[in-house]
């Protein structure tokens, strides 16, 4: 067990997907910007393994009303998938993050990632993970910060 780390059964922390850009050795051994990405803590939250192996080639979008709701509250249908309406912004705000800072592609649409942003603000318990991480890493997620800077994220 790593000291500082969660660990627990069938969940592991979610990586970016810059590591489909270069080889598995590539990026661990010899990629700075791979290695800060991967240990960003604002990217990494515990999360079911299967799901999250299934989650990966899905982009983040409402679905319609009658989905079938899974596990944890998820909807998921031919390559989307719709969290529960209590973490909505908070994905949001860590793609919106990723994607501005490492300049990673954004997996949803960003009209929709931007109404998840309004729609769930930031929680007390977002906000104080925000907080400690900015003390561990020295940066804060400004979308957890200041919510309304994800009006002003565009596509390149």
């Amino acid at each position: 067990m790593n000291p500082g780390r969660i660990e627990a059964p069938g969940f592991r922390p979610r990586e970016s997907s810059f590591a489909r850009q270069c080889t598995p050795w590539q990026c661990r051994e010899n990629n700075r910007d791979y290695q800060r990405m991967a240990s960003d803590l604002h990217n990494i939250v515990p999360e079911n393994a299967r799901f999250d192996y299934e989650r990966r080639a899905a982009k983040f979008e409402d679905l319609p009303a009658g989905t079938a709701v899974e596990g944890c509250g998820y909807k998921r249908s031919f390559g989307i998938i719709e969290p529960p309406a209590s973490i909505k912004g908070d994905i949001a705000r860590a793609l919106l993050y990723m994607h501005t800072t490492y300049g990673l592609p954004l997996y949803g649409d960003l009209n929709q990632l931007k109404t998840w942003t309004r729609i769930d603000p930031p929680s007390d318990t977002e906000m104080a993970r925000n907080l400690r991480i900015a003390e561990l890493q020295g940066n804060e997620n400004p979308f957890i910060t200041h919510p309304e800077q994800a009006e002003i994220v565009t596509l390149p």
